[in-house]
């Protein structure tokens, strides 16, 4: 293995050679098959030198291999500075600098990136400011107030980048002069939206879980009180001889038993949404609809219910049998909150908005009392108790929407109104036709 030599162009320079006397003059660098860079410089003369031309030389040799080092300090510092360009790239943690006496600020590239500024742009604190959120800006006005003052700076804020809202985390160290007197900082600010987001959805899952151990006892415990207490008159009427009580009494606990039953498998149900999922298919949203349609064809007759589906050539992906429970269940509440509307009517179809595609289940039945629209996809929410069903129906269509990368709302203009369901799918398309 031999050693990779290059020639330093800065100092080499052949026509002061030849007035010296010198085949050539350059200097080298070596790069051995370690790695490490060496200058050399090296002199080529045609008749032995003097003592003025050794001292020259010399003198010389002092100049050109200094220049040679700056070099390699040069390349060192460009590697050092692209590590660190990378370093913060993969963190999404860049680095600024304020000097507070010339109202500039100083950004590093992934600082640029995070608040979607473009790099060029003249920096000031008021132009920091403008991408702080509007709601946030007070606070974070304040946390620099009181840095000044001493305290640590260190604040989780939201920025506006191209439209969109986000998360950074900014921490800062004063610098301050020869008196103490505070003459700018140095701080990071983290890209933290991610965590963010996942802790929000960890609190809002602990809180469902919370309230689903409160509502899955008061729900299952209602129907094993009936048990208990029916057992009891049970025992009773079969020591009176009382047959026609005692048919009574079966027709409660049977009762009991088939909701207590209901909440069971509905909860099984809802469990599994996200944890076993079929795989991923292309079906059109007029056969998912007219799937549903026939799962409520009983219910739907029963009522003499009038249903328009509104052609529309979407393809929808993703689970197949889920996406029909979204329908199924949304058409099957629609009919069950119809009330006594002599012209029962209900619509499913596809709105485009022009930024996303929004499917809708509109019924002209009892409506919603807006006090109630926050409750409606809850666990066990039933706002009509006198109704059958368990109030599980729309908290399973909320998951099945959120798994499948949507969002879910109802719209009311109040009882008597009737309401619409509205949702929203990722992954949606037309139809190609040719």
């Amino acid at each position: 293995m031999t050693n990779e030599v290059t020639v330093d162009p800065r100092v080499h320079n052949h026509e002061w050679a030849a007035g010296l006397g010198l085949v050539s003059f350059a200097g080298y660098q070596l790069r051995p098959p370690q790695g490490a860079t060496i200058g050399v410089l090296a002199l080529f003369s045609k008749h032995p030198l003097s003592s003025e031309e050794d001292a020259l030389l010399t003198n010389l040799s002092e100049l050109v291999v200094p220049v040679i080092q700056a070099a390699r300090a040069e390349e060192t510092l460009r590697a050092s500075e692209a590590d660190l360009h990378r370093a913060q790239a993969v963190g999404h943690i860049g680095s600024w600098r304020l000097d507070p006496t010339q109202n500039r600020l100083t950004w590093s590239e992934e600082t640029h990136r995070i608040f979607g500024v473009p790099q060029g742009e003249p920096l000031t604190y008021e132009g920091f400011l403008a991408c702080v959120h509007p709601e946030d800006r007070e606070a974070v006005e304040a946390a620099w107030q009181a840095a000044l003052e001493g305290q640590p700076y260190d604040i989780e804020h939201r920025i506006v980048t191209n439209g969109e809202t986000r998360w950074v985390r900014e921490r800062a160290e004063l610098e301050v002069d020869a008196r103490g007197r505070p003459r700018g900082g140095i701080g990071t600010a983290q890209d933290i939206t991610e965590r963010k987001q996942t802790a929000d959805a960890l609190q809002a899952r602990n809180e469902e879980l919370v309230r689903f151990a409160y509502t899955v006892s008061h729900d299952l415990k209602s129907p094993l009180v009936t048990i208990q207490s029916f057992l009891g008159f049970l025992e009773q009427d079969i020591e009176k001889g009382d047959a026609e009580r005692v048919k009574t009494d079966f027709g409660y606990l049977r009762r009991a038993a088939t909701k207590m039953l209901d909440l069971l498998e509905e909860l099984l149900e809802l469990s599994r949404v996200g944890r076993k999922m079929n795989p991923p298919e292309d079906v059109a949203f007029t056969d998912l609809v007219h799937a549903a349609l026939d799962a409520v064809a009983g219910q739907v007759a029963e009522r003499r219910v009038q249903v328009d589906v509104a052609p529309a050539a979407v393809l929808l992906r993703g689970d197949r049998p889920r996406l029909t429970e979204v329908f199924q269940n949304l058409l099957d509440n629609a009919v069950k909150f119809l009330g006594d509307q002599p012209a029962p009517r209900i619509e499913v179809g596809v709105e485009e908005t022009g930024t996303e595609r929004v499917f809708y289940v509109r019924d002209n039945g009892l409506g919603i009392d807006p006090r109630h629209q926050g409750k409606l996809f809850g666990l066990f929410e039933k706002l009509h108790p006198g109704l059958p069903g368990t109030g599980m129906g729309l908290a399973l269509v909320k998951r099945i929407v959120e798994v499948h990368g949507g969002r879910i709302w109802a719209e009311s203009a109040g009882p008597g109104q009737g309401a619409t369901f509205r949702f929203t799918l990722s992954n949606t398309r037309l139809i190609e036709t040719r």
